[in-house]
């Protein structure tokens, strides 16, 4: 009974600890996304402001 439970308990821990991992790279890949359209957004305003 309690090595069953142990087993449980860890192929638990070990998949919901995989899952946080793909959850921030999935979070990691969203923000580096938002932050480069921004960066390109930003750049395009300061060329724009520049050939005024």
């Amino acid at each position: 009974m309690n090595s069953v439970m142990a087993i449980l308990i860890m192929s638990h821990g070990v998949d919901a600890f995989m899952h946080l991992i793909l959850l921030r790279k999935a979070l990691g890949l969203i923000f580096g996304i938002l932050i480069f359209v921004g960066y390109l957004f930003s750049w395009n305003k300061v060329t724009a402001y520049a050939n005024t």
